[in-house]
């Protein structure tokens, strides 16, 4: 069977700046009178079955409030999803060390012990998978995450520059440093613009950040039967995040109804195939027989859109992240 993990950063980020109500958007999605963040995903889920596993960042809870992130956890718990520890560092430690592999092992000990303790304080749970704010881990990382009693990682993302692991595997989940390394599941994304124009693009199975819902489907098709299959999500997966690179800030955010749209599509075509089961990590089974693979596909590509989008970041000092 291929094993399939629905997996959510949850997390202000790092652009949010000291905007006061980074959580109530960013996590809960609230617009308006709409709510769109983390409880929609999770009741989208609930509805086809399916756990979602919640890299949760804590370390900013003492700008926004204690209480809003045990309340999170707590409600993440009660809906019946899974909580792991997502570790962006620098809302806590250094504002100039964004990734973990800019701290020391010691330092990456006392950050991995903090977040879990703080989890384990509100909701009783003792977390046992982590992934690494912007992938950014190293070896270290996972040394330090082994001593804490943490042994399932999920941040090597191949060929992404802060990913600094050190593993050449792709698409095949290893021990290594005693440490699980479920690893960011990608594609080779072959881009036909016409007029003889083409591009390739190594791709994660992430519908905000360029995937499609038709595209995951067909990457599932391709992938080994006994893949492990990790599929994206954020808390703010749902929003438009127009911001201005000049001023740093955001901008008229609003809901994305195709977002939503999306990720239904998916799950209700993968709950269709025979061949899958959704886990989480704490219940993958590793093969020895995964071939490692990268599969690929070819999409036809908006030249226009392209030129247009590169017009409006670098004159404008917009884009939509």
């Amino acid at each position: 069977m291929k094993q399939i993990l629905v997996t959510c950063d949850t997390e202000v980020g790092e652009l949010a700046g000291d905007r006061k109500d980074a959580f109530e958007i960013f996590i809960e999605g609230k617009i308006g009178k709409e709510e769109v963040g983390y409880a929609l995903i999770n009741k989208i889920a609930s509805s086809q079955g399916v756990v979602v596993e919640h890299f949760v960042d804590v370390y900013p809870f003492q700008r926004y409030g204690e209480q809003l992130f045990r309340n999170l956890c707590e409600s993440i718990l009660a809906q019946g999803h899974k909580i792991g520890l997502h570790t962006h560092p620098s809302s806590k430690y250094d504002r100039n060390r964004k990734f973990m592999w800019q701290y020391s092992l010691e330092e990456q000990f006392r950050i991995v012990e903090f977040g879990k303790k703080k989890i384990r304080e509100w909701t009783g749970v003792i977390v046992d998978s982590h992934r690494a704010g912007g992938y950014g881990a190293n070896a270290d990382t996972l040394r330090a995450l082994a001593s804490g009693g943490i042994y399932i990682d999920l941040s090597h993302f191949p060929e992404n520059p802060n990913s600094r692991i050190g593993l050449s595997s792709v698409n095949v989940p290893l021990f290594f440093e005693n440490v699980l390394e479920i690893p960011v599941t990608v594609y080779e994304k072959n881009i036909n613009y016409g007029f003889g124009i083409h591009r390739k693009r190594t791709q994660k199975l992430d519908f905000r950040y360029g995937a499609t819902a038709e595209e995951i489907i067909k990457i599932v098709e391709q992938m080994d039967d006994n893949s492990v299959i990790v599929i994206f999500l954020h808390s703010f997966n749902f929003l438009n995040l127009p911001f201005n690179f000049r001023k740093q800030k955001y901008c008229n955010i609003t809901v994305n109804i195709r977002l939503i749209d999306e990720f239904e599509r998916v799950l209700g075509k993968l709950k269709q195939m025979k061949d899958v089961t959704f886990v989480t990590s704490d219940k993958v089974v590793v093969s020895p027989n995964i071939a490692g693979v990268i599969p690929t596909i070819r999409v036809r590509g908006n030249i226009l859109k392209v030129i247009m989008l590169k017009i409006s970041n670098r004159f404008g000092n917009r884009g939509n992240i």
